[in-house]
């Protein structure tokens, strides 16, 4: 199983993003500061609440794997990582996608408003947020990047796109921009996440609807648990923001065991974050993904 990671490093004037390849090692400059909210502990999905590089396990076609950072743009990984990939063009590619995702301030007594996400075609995914509750009631960065990422020419491939038709489990959804995001591009689509989240889920897939050409549907699942609703293993696991808690570390990583086989490409973007335990709960989650 072939790996890369991708992160954000401050140094300098400009944060670097730097390119970790088993061979060579490669950064890029970036212009401004980026800034990120950090998740409170009320949301950790096994029994309250949360990101992305990508493990594949055969995958069905062969898009590029990777980590992928939510302030990063994705890394491949395999024969062509490192080798002629144009940084710089994922870079723009990024930034596009950040600046394509903006807040729609709505009339709301609660609080909540709705965050706007541009596809490549123009058309736009609304997303409703809540003003408070745990982390899954808004959208963070790393679900924004996997949305581009999963649009991206180097994913999609030519012709029909990768997800066309293809079975698509999201993990920790919260919003569901994701997995929303993969029902537009065809695939078939189950979105899950705590009990407490279903009925954003299902809001969001209602204003969405006109947008999908497969189809999504919202599910419960509590990490760790049984997943007998979910007999068949799917071609692709998409998670956006999921590695943070230490306590469900070893609930997702049996979840993940438990619902993928052997054709299963995993995509996981995740904030690569360097405060407290964050580093070692990577480096848990990487050292024991099922292989």
């Amino acid at each position: 199983m072939a790996t890369a990671s991708v992160g954000l490093h401050p140094g300098g004037d400009a944060p670097r993003l730097a390119f970790f390849f088993k061979e060579q090692t490669m950064e890029l400059a970036l212009p401004g500061r980026v800034t990120c909210a950090v998740p409170s502990r009320s949301h950790a999905r096994t029994g309250e609440s949360r990101g992305v590089g990508a493990q594949r396990r055969a995958p069905p076609r062969t898009p590029p794997s990777g980590l992928l950072s939510a302030h990063a743009p994705p890394g491949s990984a395999g024969p062509r990582a490192g080798r002629g990939d144009d940084v710089t063009a994922r870079a723009a590619c990024w930034a596009s996608g950040m600046a394509a995702a903006r807040e729609a301030p709505v009339e709301d007594p609660l609080q909540n408003f709705v965050r706007v996400l541009e596809k490549r075609d123009g058309t736009e995914l609304r997303l409703q947020q809540y003003g408070s509750g745990g982390v899954g009631c808004v959208v963070w960065d790393a679900a924004i990047v996997l949305c581009k990422y999963l649009e991206t020419p180097g994913f999609s491939g030519e012709g029909a796109h990768a997800l066309s038709r293809r079975s698509v489990l999201e993990l920790g959804s919260g919003t569901g921009a994701v997995g929303l995001m993969a029902a537009t591009l065809g695939a078939d689509v189950v979105v899950t996440d705590l009990e407490e989240l279903q009925d954003l889920l299902k809001r969001n897939i209602n204003m969405n609807k006109h947008l999908v050409t497969g189809s999504v549907q919202a599910k419960v699942l509590k990490w760790g648990e049984e997943t007998e609703d979910f007999p068949s293993p799917p071609d692709y696991i998409l998670m956006a923001d999921c590695i943070y808690y230490e306590e469900s570390l070893e609930p997702l990583l049996k979840t993940l065991k438990d619902l993928s086989g052997s054709e299963t490409c995993i995509i996981c973007c995740y904030e690569q974050r360097t405060m407290g335990k964050n580093p070692e709960i990577e480096r848990k989650y990487f050292e024991k993904f099922p292989s």
